[in-house]
Parts: structure tokens; sequence; C-alpha cells
């Protein structure tokens, strides 16, 4: 199991894992009350938009898609990554998926077409994971390479490099007020940076 996270409204916990399945999860019983079933390869994350109607999946098999909660149905397949997609999240307040992989870059994705707006590169190796300021101005990428980066989201363009890491970073999220950035590595540390000065 790759990753796991809870519905908006915590009734629910959704699971991604190797065996190309996504399941849905009552949290308070441990039901099983939907499995999701479409990838071809393993799947490396999963996210739900704010209102938790629906959600998207990152997988080995090159692809997001975005899936209805209730019904089970397959909204959508978005392809363009050249390797697999390790990471995907939905922006805060926005209509963007955001998604990172091995090919070494991170693309936004406009949710009601599923056409790439942008491809973000600069990071010199895959790209682990990804996170949303809490305003859905920013967002933070965590990479193989051992750094971070921080893009504007808008324009589509990077605003800082935040090195230090002497191992793959693997993990990152903003604070809830955006003024902090919380990274994990496998050099065994977590970082603490300012998001506005790196």
């Amino acid at each position: 199991i790759n990753a796991v996270v809870f519905s908006p409204d915590g009734k629910y916990v959704l699971s991604a894992s190797d065996d190309s399945l996504l399941k849905l999860w009552e949290a308070a019983s441990g039901k099983e009350v939907r499995t999701y079933t479409g990838h071809e390869g393993a799947v490396n994350d999963c996210a739900f938009n704010e209102d938790g109607t629906q959600f998207v999946s990152a997988s080995d098999d090159f692809s997001l898609r975005r899936w209805d909660v209730k019904t089970g149905a397959e909204l959508m397949v978005m392809r363009g990554h050249t390797g697999p997609v390790k990471a995907c999240a939905y922006s805060p307040k926005g209509k963007l998926i955001a998604s990172s992989s091995k090919d070494s870059s991170v693309k936004l994705w406009d949710i009601e077409t599923g056409r790439c707006r942008v491809t973000l590169s600069g990071h010199m190796d895959w790209v682990n994971r990804l996170a949303f300021s809490a305003d859905g101005r920013k967002h933070v990428t965590a990479s193989w390479d051992m750094n971070l980066k921080v893009w504007d989201v808008r324009k589509g363009t990077e605003l800082l490099t935040l090195s230090g890491h002497l191992g793959a970073a693997v993990a990152c999220a903003f604070s809830d007020d955006g003024k902090r950035i919380v990274s994990g590595s496998f050099d065994s540390t977590l970082k603490i940076w300012d998001a506005n000065e790196g």
C-alpha cells in the first residue's frame, strides 16, 4: 500500500496499492465499501477533491485517472508523462490537478478538460511528492535529486530551490499558513524551511 488518505468529511479512507487497485473503506468500522479498477500498474498516490465527491490517482502505468467516489466510474484518464507517475494532488480553490513523475517533470492539468496546462521542468531526477499551499498559489515538489522546488502555480514558474538534504527528498508539505515547508529525506532528517526566503 503506497498511499492512504481520509475523505474531507473523515468518514472514509482511500488506499492505493501495488496491486493496481484503489479501495474505499469506512473509517469507523474498517468495512470495505468499493474497489476501483482500471490502472494497469502499481498505484502510487491518490487524493480527494475538496468536497469529497471525486478523487485522482497516479500510477506506474504513466497515467492519472479521475474517479467518481460513489459510483466508482472512471471519469477521465490523463496521459502525458513519459514515466511512472509518483504523486498527485488537487489544487485548493482551483481547477487544477498536479502530478509528478519519474520522468523528472511536474504537470498541471485542467480538471474539466484533462489537458495539460503546463509542464514544469527543473528537477534533475524523479519527483517523489508534491503539495499545494492552502491558498493554492504555490506548490512544492520533493525529488530524488535531493532538492525541493517551490513553484508559482498561476505563472508556472520556479520560485525557489531548497537545497540541504544529503539524500533523496521523499516527502513535503506546507504549513496551514503557508509560511513554512517541511520536508523528509532518505538522509533520515526532517527540515523546516521558510517558504518565502528558502
